[in-house]
């Protein structure tokens, strides 16, 4: 099994919970990217997945029977931030299951864990804001994949369902508001890099800026909205969630539109970016070079992508992981448009996964010197390329 841990390096997730769900509890509809010079786009459905998990923070520690030096146990159910009948259930099935019951405890505290301590507002299927874990700002990346484990229980938790639905439609309302934006406030006056230099298109407003924490654009994090949203919809078959205003649709043509319009080399929009990005800091991978636009591209048909999955600026501009992702996620929407009556919308995303996905197999692609070929990490279009790997998600 592989699982893929969100915020690692960062020191923001505790995901042993996703190792234990992975071996035992879900099976996920994602498709992983298989794509190669001889079976360009196909695509399986044999995606394994992880969570964000954050340790709740409790006075004094526990150490059970078996000599288990956890730090504590699960917040008390009163203070929990939501609550599943259905988590619940699978936490009473399975922990008695785990011959070491030391596994069962670490399950048992950290399968809920994104419920319990993260879900900081949840007004059903209207809106649900999930923080990181120690920062109280919403990241589409990580809200994904803090949410995942829970959907293919959706169907027996009404209440789950909703709150569900109330991520995808708060992360909709998100990219609408800043579609280069990688992570959110709940309101307007919170913390954030609210002094980054940031230019996008279409432009910030003070009040965006208010709700935006942080504006590194990230195509994973395009990608993750896309994929909360067809792994719910598969779960449950629900439409409802996503017709119930404008923003699900805008939100998916304002994603397929910014990874086409990210497909521009450097040289076609150097006097006018979309999208620009300048921090002031002694961290190198923290802001853009070329006064905010990035390490120079070439228009090769993969989609730019600025800084990596750990909010680190990337060393060469077109991540063929993130794209690959976006391959997957653009074909996997594609059946949720149309089943919402837009197909000119599917064709549009389905056409962009097909451009991304040749790209990818001409210009993601070298030879090492015994002849075998692997996909590297990016590249620039130039014919530079970046060979290494990355534990995170994608």
């Amino acid at each position: 099994v592989s699982v893929g841990f969100s915020r690692v390096l960062s020191g923001r997730s505790a995901a042993m919970a996703a190792v234990v769900i992975a071996l035992l509890l879900l099976t996920s509809t994602a498709g992983s990217y298989t794509g190669d010079a001889n079976q360009r786009g196909h695509t399986t459905h044999a995606d394994s997945h992880a969570h964000s998990a954050v340790p709740h923070q409790k006075t004094g520690s526990a150490r059970d029977p078996h000599g288990c030096k956890c730090n504590g146990s699960r917040p008390p159910p009163s203070e929990r931030l939501f609550n599943s009948s259905a988590v619940e259930a699978v936490i009473a099935e399975y922990t008695p299951r785990f011959i070491d019951p030391k596994l069962g405890r670490i399950f048992a505290n950290t399968f809920p864990n994104c419920l319990d301590t993260t879900v900081l507002k949840s007004d059903g299927a209207t809106d649900t804001f999930v923080i990181t874990g120690d920062i109280e700002a919403m990241w589409l990346r990580d809200s994904t994949n803090q949410l995942l484990p829970y959907v293919p229980l959706a169907h027996k938790d009404p209440g789950l369902k909703a709150m569900l639905c109330g991520a995808i439609r708060r992360q909709a309302r998100q990219v609408r508001t800043n579609r280069y934006a990688n992570a959110f406030n709940l309101g307007e006056e919170a913390a954030g890099h609210k002094a980054d230099a940031v230019v996008t298109k279409p432009p910030l407003t003070w009040r965006q800026e208010g709700e935006v924490y942080e504006s590194k654009y990230e195509l994973n994090s395009l990608a993750n909205v896309l994929r909360l949203s067809t792994l719910y919809h598969t779960a449950t078959g629900d439409l409802d969630c996503f017709r119930r205003s404008d923003d699900w649709l805008a939100s998916a043509a304002a994603i397929v539109d910014t990874i086409a319009v990210q497909q521009a080399g450097t040289d076609e929009d150097f006097a006018d970016p979309a999208y620009a990005f300048n921090r002031e800091t002694a961290v190198a991978t923290d802001t853009l070079m070329n006064s905010g636009r990035g390490v120079p591209a070439k228009r090769c048909g993969l989609s730019k992508s600025y800084f990596r999955a750990s909010d680190d600026a990337v060393t060469l501009p077109f991540n063929i992981a993130d794209n690959a992702f976006a391959v997957v996620q653009l074909r996997a929407v594609a059946g949720l448009l149309t089943a919402l009556g837009n197909a000119s919308l599917a064709d549009a995303a389905v056409a962009l996964a097909l451009a991304l996905d040749v790209a990818i197999q001409s210009h993601g692609i070298a030879v090492d010197p015994t002849g075998a070929a692997h996909y590297v990490y990016e590249c620039d279009g130039f014919g530079s390329a970046v060979f290494m790997d990355d534990a995170n998600i994608p």
